[in-house]
């Protein structure tokens, strides 16, 4: 019932959406551009057309939510299957365009139509572009034609990362709790976030012992990343022997990263004097290094530099450097103490898993609601997390003894040794051992 009100709503809103709307507004404007690149772009032909069948089919919406699926797109990939990409975020466009030109025989995508969706039109209608009888999808991107779609009898439905946390703020809701509860009930098989969201789904919205498992894909790809680091590190950084001079002038207790940091959090430093340790940021956006040093420098202890391919300068006669350089930030974290990630005080902390699996101890802004990730360290190992309400407390974090945090070492052996139980699980071959 829901569904055809639903399809209804959207086919009687249609001319509005997307004949009238777009004349006042350019964002909408863009919006159906990006989605009319379905037509015309050959990466996003549905292996329909030419006969083929995908094996599998992967959506998700964002960046991260890629980051979070990649090591099973990757697998299914070397494995030599076929693989459908769905996902409706702009931002992850260029990370699919980057693996459909390493498997362009293999790899399909479509951006999803949130405005373009005509119930009327088989061109928009997902059951004439997937041709994979799975679907995984990622979090919590429950629109109505996935699930749809995914209910089907032939369609095996799961969920991934799969969480609770929409569903326990809407729960004294009844519309929304019974929405919530039909999509849940939805999916063939779940895999939770963490063990608390594993424990809701059974106690809170009845799914079986037997639908769910409890795992997180993205500390895979992380501990690969970071076992690899020395390999990765001298081909992607060049300036790395000089960069270790610099580092090796203090402990490692003294040395601080800030993560993805942002020009704003540049108040951080203005809180405190931290001429003793040696810091590195790698910013969110590398077009911001100049100007992050800029501020920077006008501080009375810091000296700071920006760091690129093309630096000469004795990287010892600083005490900040500000590393203009992509694809390295994983890789840096287990030379560091401590590590502070950024965008807490923005719109949601970025990622906080790498830092933490690099054994750093951990500092963010509050804004961590977003992060499925932050519920699973503090789920697990609370002490490596410190959140700050204020910038003025960051000093009073640096200070805190690594030596006084927990091991990581059965969480690290848990998530390696559930990798290819959890992957046969959902029907993906993995005969290796970690």
């Amino acid at each position: 019932m829901f569904y055809w009100w639903y399809k209804f709503t959207r086919l009687f809103y249609y001319p509005l959406i997307n004949w009238i709307v777009p004349l006042f507004s350019k964002k909408v404007r863009d919006r159906i551009c990006f989605e009319a690149k379905n037509f015309k772009d050959p990466a996003s032909i549905s292996f329909l057309k030419t006969n083929e069948k995908a094996d599998f089919a992967f959506e998700f919406a964002s960046e991260g939510e890629l980051e979070q699926v990649r090591p099973l797109i990757m697998k299914v990939l070397s494995n030599g299957r076929k693989v459908e990409l769905l996902f409706s975020s702009e931002s992850v466009e260029h990370q699919c365009e980057k693996i459909y030109k390493i498997y362009p025989k293999q790899v399909r995508y479509l951006r999803l139509y949130l405005l373009k969706y005509n119930p009327l039109s088989k061109s928009t209608s997902l059951s004439h572009w997937v041709s994979s009888h799975k679907l995984f999808m990622c979090r919590y991107d429950f629109y109505p034609e996935l699930i749809q779609f995914g209910s089907q009898k032939n369609i095996e439905f799961a969920l991934l990362w799969a969480s609770t946390k929409s569903f326990q703020k809407v729960k004294s809701k009844f519309l929304l709790k019974r929405f919530y509860e039909n999509t849940f009930h939805s999916f063939d098989k779940l895999v939770a976030a963490t063990p608390l969201d594993h424990a809701q789904f059974i106690h809170d919205l009845n799914i079986k012992q037997d639908q769910l498992e409890v795992y997180d894909f993205r500390p895979v790809q992380i501990l690969k990343r970071i076992e690899s680091s020395h390999s990765i590190l001298p081909i992607r950084f060049n300036q790395l022997d000089a960069f270790k001079t610099f580092l090796n002038q203090v402990t490692l207790e003294k040395r601080i990263i800030y993560g993805s940091f942002w020009l704003d959090e540049v108040k951080l430093f203005k809180s405190y004097d931290g001429s003793e340790f040696r810091h590195v940021i790698v910013p969110h956006k590398l077009e911001q290094a100049h100007a992050m040093a800029n501020e920077l420098n006008q501080l009375p202890w810091v000296k700071a530099l920006v760091v690129d391919e093309n630096t000469t300068e004795d990287l010892t006669q600083y005490n900040t450097l500000i590393l203009n350089y992509k694809g390295i930030l994983c890789e840096l974290y287990p030379y560091f103490s401590h590590a502070y990630v950024g965008n807490g005080f923005g719109e949601s902390v970025h990622s906080l898993m790498e830092p933490f699996l690099a054994n750093c101890f951990v500092i963010c802004g509050p804004k961590v609601h977003r992060s499925t990730e932050y519920d699973l360290i503090s789920q697990s190992h609370p002490d490596h997390l410190h959140i700050i309400h204020q910038m003025e407390e960051f000093s009073k974090c640096i200070s805190h003894p690594k030596n006084e945090i927990s091991s990581l070492n059965s969480f690290i052996q848990h998530y390696k040794g559930h990798y290819t139980a959890t992957l046969m699980w959902l029907g993906i071959e993995a005969e290796e051992v970690w």
